[in-house]
């Protein structure tokens, strides 16, 4: 929110909702550059802050729309396709350290226009909705609330995030231990850490533990023994604490088709054994497209497990 201060004491500050990636003939490149018809909006400027969202066609979970980050409308860019498109770049990018799904947003409290059940015409259909301050606020606010404890990222560490993110979503896991002098894992795991829960709905796929408090992602294949896949969603679990820490330390496993592989040295372990006993039979529910790659299973137990 510190990030926005003199924008939202601007009094000329207009803010909006704005859709993307639903139109692969679209220029937008999330947290980077925004295109829009300026024929069908003419109230956006340069300082305007607004909330990204990706719409029901454009998601990856079952046509559900979310909210996932906020920025500042920047200078326009040169080289739009038309005349009648805007092409600007994003300033101040903030990834939401929690998207705010569809069904989340039932209950929040809207200013801008009431909510009144249905959200067919809620958005405008052009992709750009003005909301009020109120909302811009109320919605930073809401996914922090959500999110649990997250650590602090500076303002240079949410840049990289941002970074980051645009190239986890063009399919490239890499990344480096550092980016010039900074190092990458924290903002890294910010932007991998929401990925990963997002696919797993914000729940245990074992325990079925929905407290964000009590819940945990870990990589399959460790950060420091790939920098290739140090983004991709599919090596990444969520588990309910005592069972993420289990399986980073080799206590238990998983099989290609998700069935719990326990160590033997978990019998000698009176806190974890009945925790294990009650759990082991139960087969991890993937989502099948993000369910974690066979080949990173392998590695976890040719690796990592105490087999």
């Amino acid at each position: 929110m510190l990030n926005y201060t003199k924008e939202l004491n601007n009094p000329e500050t207009h803010y909006f909702v704005l859709d993307s990636g639903s139109n692969v003939n679209h220029d937008d490149i999330d947290f980077k550059a925004y295109s829009w018809r300026k024929d069908l909006n003419k109230k956006i400027k340069t300082g305007d802050l607004f909330i990204y969202r990706r719409s029901g066609g454009g998601s990856e979970f079952c046509n559900l729309f979310y909210l996932f980050g906020a920025g500042k409308i920047g200078q326009t860019l040169v080289g739009s396709d038309t005349k009648t498109r805007a092409l600007v770049r994003v300033e101040k990018p903030f990834v939401f350290n929690r998207k705010l799904m569809k069904p989340e947003l039932t209950t929040f409290p809207w200013h801008f226009k009431k909510y009144t059940g249905k959200w067919s015409n809620f958005f405008n259909m052009n992709g750009v909705t003005s909301i009020d301050k109120e909302d811009f606020v109320n919605l930073l606010q809401f996914q922090n609330d959500l999110c649990g404890e997250v650590p602090k990222l500076t303002d240079v560490q949410e840049k990289l995030a941002a970074y980051i993110y645009a190239d986890m979503k063009m399919e490239n896991y890499f990344v480096e231990d550092k980016i010039g002098v900074m190092d990458t894992r924290v903002p890294a795991d910010k932007i991998f850490n929401d990925e990963v829960r997002g696919s797993y709905r914000y729940k245990c796929p074992v325990t079925s533990t929905v407290d964000s408090a009590d819940l945990k992602v870990v990589r399959i294949v460790p950060w420091e023994d790939n920098k290739n896949t140090r983004m991709d969603p599919r090596n990444g679990l969520m588990f309910e604490t005592w069972l993420a820490d289990a399986f980073e330390q080799g206590y238990v496993s998983y099989s290609d088709e998700g069935r719990m592989v326990v160590s033997q040295d978990v019998v000698h372990n009176e806190e974890l054994f009945p925790k294990v006993e009650r759990y082991r039979k139960i087969k991890l529910r993937m989502n099948r497209k993000f369910s974690p790659k066979k080949e990173y299973f392998a590695y976890h137990r040719e690796h990592i497990f105490k087999g």
